[in-house]
């Protein structure tokens, strides 16, 4: 036989293979930082410069008034542009490093399907067991043995066939007895008799003993999965964590100094409550999808994960510090909002929490210059009140769940151990 022959001819024109999707390359970290730079100097780069000029004499900033919708418009047209430019160089090397938009803003997860053991599907709150289904084209299996059938009252007896003496008895199933029968209330059809309904076998339902698995007292439940809501407040609070962090350090800077922070006065026109807004979300949203998403990806990107994520942190620190040097040394306090918006970020990869918490902080920092100083003072407050009563709540139901899991692993760990089939393969 020649080699020619040999050849299957499957081997002549092979099946195509799927295309594979190349992976991203990884990029080193001096690529990663000009990369970032490159986005954060356009943007940032005059709000550093101001902030520089602000800290060396703080009166220069006195001059920029608004107190008409010119200046308010202004005022509003500088941060749409700042918030423009960091969009787009953002997308830009997001794009590059195979991050899309919707991925770098992530989305909290959907709830899963209660777990249950393998083999029992949920019907009305109670485990049952499923029945092998025959595959399409698959040949029918062997029907089942009848067991056998006794005579009941009031019906004829089956006649029964005696085989050869000589014959060997054929295996049969243990006798069953039929459950009994309950009536069920209403009628059948017009003029039938009433419909009869089988009952359900004897069991304690416990599930230990080859019955359906029900829930009783004592059994160590799951701690129910977390809807979206709840996972959009809890990065969303706990963000907020680390303003109030920031709000108590420059308190404390205050009270110690007997100097005033943050931005230059800048009236108290009604026209400032149009600006807060507008610059809270775009402030909110260009900064944080720079120093929170784009600094994380790209440095993720570069192998900066693990030991070495603290050059994240490191990294976002020393960018968000300088454009807040107008608050003097309580721009140190931005360290802990900074490094709880990334641990918010890596951790569930939200960052929309981020930015809504950042532009709540804003938004009540500028009406609180339009209003009295002593409302102000206690929209500040009621605002970080809200925010602690609000973290112990997540921190005391994280901390529950946290609990209810460790004993249902621990209960199911035990089940397997004991041999229990119900648990084996769950």
């Amino acid at each position: 036989m020649e080699i020619e022959e040999r050849i299957p001819e499957s081997a002549e024109n092979p099946a195509p293979a799927a295309p594979v999707r190349p992976e991203p390359r990884r990029i080193g970290v001096p690529r990663a930082l000009g990369e970032i730079l490159a986005v954060y100097v356009p943007s940032f780069g005059l709000g550093v410069f101001t902030a520089l000029v602000l800290l060396h004499n703080p009166s220069l900033g006195n001059n920029d008034q608004v107190s008409g919708w010119l200046p308010a418009l202004e005022e509003i047209l500088q941060y749409v542009m700042q918030a423009s430019v960091t969009i787009f160089g953002v997308a830009f090397f997001c794009v590059q490093r195979g991050v899309t938009l919707p991925m770098l803003f992530g989305k909290p997860s959907r709830q899963p399907e209660p777990r249950l053991p393998a083999g029992w599907p949920a019907y009305d709150g109670v485990a049952q067991p499923t029945q092998p289904q025959p595959q399409w084209g698959a040949p029918p299996g062997p029907e089942p043995t009848r067991p056998t059938q006794h005579p009941q009252w009031g019906h004829a007896p089956q006649d029964v066939q005696h085989a050869p003496a000589d014959a060997r008895p054929e295996p049969t199933q243990p006798m069953i007895a039929e459950p009994p029968t309950t009536p069920v209330p209403g009628w059948g059809a017009w003029g039938s008799e009433p419909t009869q309904q089988q009952a359900p076998p004897p069991g304690n339902g416990y599930g230990f003993d080859g019955q359906a698995p029900m829930f009783f007292p004592g059994f160590p439940q799951p701690p129910a999965d977390r809807g979206r809501g709840w996972q959009f407040a809890r990065a969303y609070f706990i963000s907020m964590a680390g303003v109030l962090g920031f709000l108590i350090s420059v308190v404390i800077y205050t009270s110690l100094t007997r100097q005033q922070t943050g931005a230059p006065d800048q009236g108290n026109s009604p026209w400032l409550v149009l600006v807060g807004l507008v610059v809270a979300l775009s402030a909110g949203f260009g900064e944080e999808m720079l120093i929170t998403g784009l600094v994380t990806n790209a440095l993720e990107k570069a192998g900066m994960t693990g030991n070495r994520a603290w050059v994240i942190y490191l990294v976002a620190i020393c960018l968000r510090i300088p454009f807040h040097l107008y608050y003097g040394w309580a721009s140190l306090g931005v360290i802990i909002f900074t490094c709880v918006n990334i641990y918010v970020y890596r951790r569930w990869r939200l960052l929309w929490p981020i930015i809504l918490a950042h532009a709540t902080y804003d938004f009540f920092e500028y009406v609180g210059s339009v209003v009295p100083q002593a409302a102000g003072g206690l929209m500040i407050l009621g605002l970080g009140l809200g925010t602690l009563v609000m973290l112990v709540v997540i921190l005391s139901i994280e901390n529950s769940d946290r609990m209810a899991r460790r004993r249902y692993d621990q209960f199911v760990q035990g089940q397997r151990l004991a041999g229990n089939p119900d648990f084996a393969a769950g």
